[in-house]
């Protein structure tokens, strides 16, 4: 085990110094050939796998690294992306909610999730898991405008995107983005609470 050891930690150097990934390959190679049971080393050869475009090798590691360790969501999530990244997108779907039934609060597989569903033009589901992550303490700004993309029919998404243009300061867009979403719904009880708090901000900036 302390010769895998030494591979390893020698393959993690690399890694941080940004050596050539053929090269940490052989390192973590070597660590695995000692220790075949170091769901580490499993995990960071999936990942360089993924980067040299060996999806095979790539799905093999991670399965690999499940066995030893089944609960871990952060490898279904990185499996799931190696899926993503071969076009099966119904493979990568099922890894998806297997991390997040692991770790509902998992975003980065909710943002994975929802992009399997719009390949899987089930928009409605990609719907649900993108408003995850914009009711967050931290919104994304990108989930907010892949929203507007696949939902523009939807006032709620003219509510988010009215959200992120006042977060960026930009209080007439903001403006303008909830006006829209009550003239979908005018009884948007959220929309109307922040087209009077926008309005009062533009006031106190025209003093």
């Amino acid at each position: 085990l302390l010769v895998a050891d030494i591979y390893l930690e020698k393959a993690l150097t690399a890694q941080s110094l940004n050596y050539d990934l053929d090269g940490i390959h052989l390192l973590l190679d070597n660590s695995i050939k000692y220790n075949s049971g170091n769901p580490r080393a499993l995990f960071i050869e999936g990942n360089v796998q993924r980067k040299l475009k060996g999806y095979k090798k790539s799905e093999d590691a991670y399965k690999k690294a499940l066995k030893l360790f089944p609960y871990y969501s952060f490898i279904y999530n990185n499996l799931a992306a190696t899926y993503f990244e071969e076009g099966e997108f119904d493979e990568a779907k099922k890894a998806c909610l297997k991390a997040i039934s692991i770790d509902p609060g998992y975003l980065e597989a909710h943002k994975n999730l929802a992009l399997c569903y719009i390949k899987l033009d089930e928009k409605k589901l990609a719907a649900g898991e993108l408003k995850k992550l914009i009711n967050t303490a931290y919104p994304s700004d990108d989930a907010t405008k892949l929203l507007m993309d696949i939902v523009p029919d939807d006032p709620e998404a003219y509510y988010f995107m009215a959200r992120m243009h006042r977060r960026r300061g930009n209080l007439e867009k903001a403006f303008e983005e909830v006006n829209i979403a009550l003239g979908m719904n005018k009884d948007y009880k959220k929309a109307i609470e922040l087209k009077e708090t926008i309005n009062k901000e533009i006031q106190e900036t025209a003093k």
